[in-house]
């Protein structure tokens, strides 16, 4: 169903806002939570990109079907009653700041990348 790419979503629970991939066209919408029940909102905005095959479709059908979801470890599962129908491994990215160091009447000043260095 997704023989390149698979669908990728991210929760925002501050904002209250899901994003994501579908596997070939990317997504934003809203969610609710409430205790283990979770309801997520039809697409706001979508790309419009051909996609190949039935699984676009058949992910965006399944969200809207969800109406649960549980944890367990690094694993989320979103379900359709009590039956699990996708699950999610959270992944963790490193961020690194990249610093330059910039010689400045003979004294080395440390700045991150988007300073600017005034006179």
């Amino acid at each position: 169903m997704y023989p390149n790419k698979k669908p990728q979503i991210t929760f925002d629970a501050a904002k209250n806002k899901v994003s994501g991939s579908t596997s070939c066209n990317k997504f934003n919408s809203s969610f609710t939570v409430n205790a283990s029940s979770i309801n997520i909102a039809d697409p706001v905005t979508m790309t419009k990109m051909a996609c190949a095959g039935d699984g676009e479709n058949a992910f965006l059908n399944m969200m809207k079907k969800i109406n649960k979801f549980s944890l367990s470890g690094n694993t989320l599962n979103l379900l359709i009653d009590d039956v699990a129908v996708m699950r999610f491994e959270k992944k963790t990215y490193a961020l690194f700041i990249k610093r330059f160091y910039f010689i400045w009447n003979n004294r080395i000043i440390k700045t991150p990348y988007n300073t600017k260095i005034k006179n």
